[in-house]
């Protein structure tokens, strides 16, 4: 069996060379399957099976196709015990367990199936895929490379929003600023036919930019031009260099959801491209930072909905970090989504941050779900909306549904270190602690003082009783960044090494923090039955409950709440959070 024998399960037209789901790439041409753009090998059979799962998919694959196409008739051998090695093999190559797989599924009698979703097929001739590089900044001054990081992000959002093209992200271009890769090579590594560069250089209250269109792999110019513009007219320029490219790339536009822009100063522009990087950083020092920004760009440009989105998902953010009272930050997020959205019902950042405040906050599962989906309708390549609806999904126990999605969000952020330390926080949850461990020690090499990965980590090793090894991981977390879920790690990873003074120690040190800072109250209820106190863990759950934690979904399923679960008031707290299914005790 060869690539060009496979057909669509419909039988239509033979099927591309290369296939992509989760965090895999399946090229039949090289017979290769990669990891994240890693080659891993894979015996001959095993990918034959893949192949077949792939060019099957959405139906299941019985064992008697399974064996007809690696055999031939007159072959003896083994069939079953043959096959079975060989979907074992396959498996490990994807890192999963037939009792909790994440791509293929196993029915009796029926055969197997490859469950997760194909975000992308195409010929190696026909990659729909086109990579933006860093804009240039002539005037050479570095303080003001947050403007030409913001202009290129802009353009990549706006790009991604208007065609059918796979547009590579801008944080995974950010990788490529100093390369010293041809663009042939940069092509090839990220598996796009078409590269854009360009530079900028303002002026005041001009800017001048200058865009090329290249096919990288024919190595040969398609479009060139320079843009000498007034800066109010940043976002018209944006969305006619992003028409250009696309009709040059002759690829179909998608405007249905596009809005019309707005003419804004150049002041506002800047405020907001200095506001988004703070908000990228993911702290809460730039992130307060960032709120000042934003207001700024809003009261420059009190018409344009970015500013507002941003507001909100800044505010989001900080909820997560617990530097604000939770329901104020769920207000204030709200808020601000809800002006965004009605200055342009088609803001996708807006419609993915309500969605997460209706979900994880209000605990209205479906319309939350609705709000995230339609973020994916209006810009179907938001990493940021794929990684907002695995986390929601996450909280309702769908842990299947939640590693599609945070697989969707790696594809387009294949380098997001805080995509990367989710994917293992899903596995943890789903019980799958030594691929979580995997999934964590992977990321942490070469990024060993990562917080969120280190408390994943840690998470991980507390589950396996490395109590040890989880107490340095969270010392190291808490030392970066001073988050006080760690301290309730080194509560539970001190008393499971019998040094209840030292856990005793750790836990005043949270009640103290508790007492001038706004620790979530499911927090100091984890912190309580790390010294085995029940009664009080329980009187702070209710106090979760009764404020909304955003965190309570998802930290009551964690095994130190196994020992409340029969407990009448437990019970009571579940129905409250409106989740669609009951969590039971960990094995």
């Amino acid at each position: 069996m060869n690539s060009s024998d496979l057909r669509r399960a419909d039988g239509g037209a033979p099927a591309g060379n290369l296939f992509r789901f989760g965090v895999f790439d399946v090229d039949l041409e090289k017979q290769e399957l990669r990891r994240k753009g890693v080659p891993i090998k894979l015996q001959q059979q095993p990918f034959e099976i893949l192949k077949l799962l792939l060019v099957h998919r959405g139906r299941f694959v019985s064992r008697q196709e399974i064996q007809r196409t690696l055999w031939p008739d007159d072959y003896f051998v083994d069939f079953e015990g043959s096959i079975n090695t060989a979907v074992m093999k396959l498996r490990q190559a994807l890192r999963e367990n037939a009792a909790s797989p994440t791509y293929i599924e196993t029915v009796a009698r029926k055969g197997y199936r490859l469950m997760a979703p194909i975000l992308e097929e195409a010929s190696a001739k026909d990659v729909p895929g086109i990579a933006v590089l860093p804009l240039r900044d002539l005037s050479g001054n570095t303080e003001t490379q947050y403007f030409a990081d913001g202009l290129t992000d802009m353009l990549i959002t706006e790009l991604a929003q208007q065609s059918g093209l796979r547009v590579i992200s801008h944080l995974t271009m950010l990788h490529y600023r100093e390369s010293s890769l041809s663009l042939r090579q940069i092509a090839q590594e990220l598996e796009v036919q078409s590269i854009v560069e360009g530079s900028i250089l303002r002026s005041g209250d001009r800017i001048r930019i200058s865009v090329r269109l290249l096919d990288a792999q024919a190595d040969r110019h398609l479009w060139a031009q320079t843009y000498d513009r007034d800066l109010r007219d940043i976002l018209f320029l944006q969305r006619e260099v992003a028409q250009a490219i696309v009709t040059s790339t002759s690829r179909a536009l998608r405007t249905e959801h596009a809005p019309e822009p707005v003419r804004i100063s150049p002041t506002a522009y800047e405020a907001y491209l200095k506001a988004n990087y703070l908000l990228s950083v993911r702290a809460p020092k730039s992130l307060m930072r960032a709120i000042d920004w934003f207001l700024a760009a809003i009261a420059e440009a009190p018409s344009w909905a970015a500013p507002f989105a941003g507001l909100a998902e800044t505010y989001r953010r900080l909820d997560f970090f617990e530097h604000i009272p939770s329901q104020d930050a769920a207000k204030l997020a709200t808020s601000y989504a809800v002006q965004a959205l009605a200055l342009d019902p088609a803001q996708a950042q807006a419609h993915a941050t309500m969605g997460a405040i209706l979900a994880l906050h209000d605990w209205n599962w479906k319309e939350g779900e609705e709000r995230l989906k339609a973020a994916l309708d209006y810009n179907p390549q938001s990493a940021h909306a794929e990684h907002l609806y695995a986390m929601v999904l996450l909280a309702e126990g769908r842990h299947q549904e939640a590693l599609q999605h945070v697989d969707r969000a790696l594809a387009i952020e294949p380098s997001s270190l805080f995509l990367r330390s989710e994917r293992a926080q899903i596995l943890l949850f789903a019980n799958r602690s030594a691929e979580s461990l995997r999934e964590s020690e992977d990321l942490l090499e070469g990024n060993s003082e990562f917080a969120l990965g280190l408390l994943v980590y840690a998470a991980a090793l507390l589950a396996v009783e490395r109590y040890a090894d989880a107490l340095a991981a969270l010392e190291r977390a808490y030392a970066a960044t001073p988050l006080p879920i760690a301290l309730t790690g080194m509560i539970h990873a001190y008393s499971g090494l019998g040094r209840s003074s030292e856990a005793r120690d750790c836990f005043r040190r949270l009640a103290q923090l508790q007492s001038s800072a706004h620790v979530r109250p499911v927090t100091m209820a984890l912190g309580y039955l790390g010294l085995g106190e029940r009664d009080q863990a329980l009187q702070w759950l209710e106090k979760a409950a009764e404020l909304h934690d955003v965190n309570l979904p998802l930290h009551s399923q964690l095994p130190p709440f196994d020992t409340l679960r029969a407990e009448p008031a437990f019970a009571r707290i579940h129905r409250q959070m409106n989740l669609p299914r009951e969590f039971t005790a960990h094995p």
